[in-house]
């Protein structure tokens, strides 16, 4: 569901998947019962010019892409005024704080690459 003055753009939502008012969401993929709260941002181009990174495996790749938003899990929720940055994954079940600035993958520690 996209609610009153949100923006998605080039972006996947599947069941259950919800944005609230004046929420911004690009090159994204919200997986079931993903919900961005009101005024969040999930970019799809970097600050600079040239491709979007994701980490891989602790690893910096390049994705080949000029955009991409985040991909965010099953049930994750993105705060209200939060910003992630392209290219970042966001596990399930994981919360983004309000206001927070996420500039890298939020996942389960048990999964977390050394």
């Amino acid at each position: 569901r996209i609610e009153r003055n949100a923006v998605v753009r080039r972006s996947v939502l599947f069941k259950g998947a919800i944005v609230r008012e004046n929420a911004r969401v690009y090159s994204s993929v919200l997986a079931a019962k993903t919900v961005v709260q009101t005024g969040a941002l999930l970019a799809d181009e970097p600050l600079e010019s040239g491709n979007v990174f994701s980490r891989v495996k602790g690893k910096s790749v390049d994705t080949g892409l000029e955009r991409l938003g985040a991909i965010a899990a099953d049930e994750a929720v993105i705060g209200g005024g939060a910003t992630v940055v392209p290219g970042v994954k966001i596990w399930p079940r994981e919360k983004v704080a309000h206001g927070a600035v996420v500039d890298a993958d939020l996942m389960w520690p048990r999964f977390q690459w050394s």
